[in-house]
């Protein structure tokens, strides 16, 4: 019994000494490379100049009576999703009164071709599909179905001298020729300003993107129009 016990604790002994002698080593985990992100199309480089902070002058045709109408405008245009998306907010003040939309420009590599998808505050959701032409204007068309039937729309937007661009909107129902709608012209919006110290009456004071209350903005001269609201619509 005794030779027994005695063997149990030689050998105890000798599996403690070789656990000393050859401890068992953690793995190090090996360093898994970040794949790079795939990078936006060169396609794309074409929109910029599109982006920035913009205040728009802008005629709306066959308003009521016939008679072209002024309005105003303010839109902003950035590149997000690591720049393969041209997203632009929108908000306008015409004829019928305050309009708002949500854009996303892209470039469609299957079709080859740019890609506007648009969604505003009266429940449309539009896809827009074209390029440019040999002009170097960018010219989307897009089909939408409405009470009346199916009807065209076709928006061009070209460079204008100055870091500005004019977009015209035109659309057609059915098979009619497409009608001229909207001219809108983008010019740079001011830097901004400081807020003006708060009225006795406790509102604060406001500062004007037009210039003086009451004046119409320059826009595209296309006949008769209607005075134009007194400020611009900030976009959300």
């Amino acid at each position: 019994m005794k030779t027994i016990l005695l063997a149990c604790v030689a050998f105890a002994g000798l599996a403690a000494g070789s656990a000393a002698q050859d401890p068992r080593v953690t793995p190090t985990p090996t360093a898994v490379p970040t794949p790079e992100p795939p990078k936006a199309p060169p396609e794309l480089t074409k929109l910029q100049f599109l982006v920035g902070d913009w205040v728009h002058d802008e005629v709306h045709h066959g308003a009521p009576g016939g008679t072209a109408a002024r309005g105003a405008a303010r839109s902003r245009m950035i590149w997000i999703l690591g720049g393969h998306r041209l997203y632009l907010t929108y908000k306008s003040l015409g004829p019928a009164g305050e309009y708002e939309g949500r854009g996303f420009f892209g470039w469609d590599a299957g079709e080859k071709a740019y890609r506007l998808d648009w969604f505003d505050n009266r429940g449309a959701v539009q896809r827009f599909v074209g390029g440019f032409d040999p002009d170097d204007a960018l010219v989307f068309s897009g089909e939408s179905a409405g009470e009346g039937g199916p009807s065209k729309q076709q928006l061009t937007i070209r460079k204008q001298p100055g870091n500005k661009f004019l977009l015209t909107d035109e659309s057609g129902a059915g098979e009619q020729p497409l009608k001229l709608s909207l001219e809108s012209l983008a010019s740079a919006a001011p830097a901004a300003t400081p807020t003006a110290a708060a009225t006795p009456s406790g509102e604060a004071g406001k500062t004007g993107t037009t210039g003086e209350a009451g004046k119409a903005p320059a826009g595209p001269a296309t006949g008769k129009d209607t005075a134009a609201p007194t400020a611009r619509p900030e976009p959300r």
